[in-house]
């Protein structure tokens, strides 16, 4: 008898507990979704005590801190999002999320890490790519071609950029956001002498609003020269850190054939993964077979690393 009741008051416990979470959680995301943050991070917080390492808490948290200007919170528990969930698929938005804030805060080797870590996942995944890139140029242009680190860690919309190349263009316009971190998405552009306006809206957004580019010299042509060399230089620089080397890489493109020979000599997989992914339909076959054998290994390592692949 006295054993029967303690297992009717345990698993009247345990219905309440999952109740109050169940009730934390419906509170949480109704507060997230009205935009109080602290209210929300009161009830994900509370909800975790119940129910530990939930992956969607941990998001959930890491949005609420994100949005909220405090960012070594929100990276905390971008973090805790992966470590809660090692399939790597799961968390497509907080690793994206989670290397924009490495890199506005100018971690550049943790920007690096987490969408390196991405990509050798995931390969064929072009969204973790493209962060991949955007993670080496950054730190390649503002130590190397003085592009202005402001317009890196504060995202929100200039009146105006400097710039040498479209390189800098395309990595400024992804990386701006407007107050409710929503991302700006370039469709279209126009020159205006030396400068150039690109336009586009927010995400769920309709108002069209633009960029204006100016451009640090008249005669583009004369300087592509100088900054090949100092870019192939950095290349070539096995004393610096991989992703400014990546970074140089990618400041050389378009690769034409005598560039994609030279990467194709260096030993690190990461950096044939990425040219293979910026190269062109004329490039040699021999070139063409590495990529090929280089994908296949990725993959493979991918397979080791991510359990979403063998369930």
């Amino acid at each position: 008898m006295k054993l029967l009741l303690c297992c009717l008051l345990l698993m009247t416990f345990n219905s309440m507990q999952a109740q109050s979470a169940t009730e934390y959680w419906r509170n949480g995301v109704a507060a997230f979704d009205a935009k109080e943050y602290s209210k929300a991070i009161h009830f994900f917080k509370a909800y975790d005590e119940l129910s530990p390492h939930k992956t969607t808490a941990q998001y959930y948290l890491g949005q609420c801190y994100d949005l909220s200007q405090k960012a070594d919170s929100a990276i905390y528990f971008y973090e805790k999002t992966m470590e809660y969930n090692k399939s790597i698929h799961a968390n497509d938005n907080a690793i994206i999320k989670l290397t924009r804030l490495y890199l506005r805060k100018k971690d550049f080797a943790n920007a690096y890490r987490v969408s390196a870590d991405a990509v050798a996942a995931f390969p064929e995944n072009l969204g973790f790519a493209l962060e991949l890139k955007d993670a080496c140029l950054w730190p390649y242009l503002i130590r190397n071609r003085k592009l202005n680190a402001d317009y890196l860690t504060n995202p929100i919309k200039h009146i105006s950029y400097i710039v040498n190349t479209v390189d800098e263009q395309h990595i400024i316009a992804r990386n701006i956001i407007n107050e409710k971190g929503v991302p700006f998405e370039a469709d279209k552009r126009r020159n205006v002498g030396f400068a150039e306006r690109w336009y586009g809206r927010y995400a769920n957004d309709t108002a069209i609003i633009s960029l204006h580019f100016v451009f640090t010299t008249k005669n583009m042509s004369n300087e592509l020269d100088e900054q090949d060399a100092n870019a192939l230089q950095v290349f070539e620089n096995k004393e610096a850190p991989l992703f400014e080397r990546l970074g140089a890489m990618y400041a050389l493109m378009p690769f034409d054939k005598k560039k994609m020979a030279v990467i194709m000599e260096h030993d690190e997989l990461m950096i044939r993964y990425c040219a293979c992914k910026e190269m062109r339909s004329d490039i040699p076959k021999k070139h063409q077979k590495i990529c090929e054998n280089d994908e296949r290994a990725l993959i493979q390592k991918a397979v080791e690393i991510n359990p979403a692949f063998v369930k």
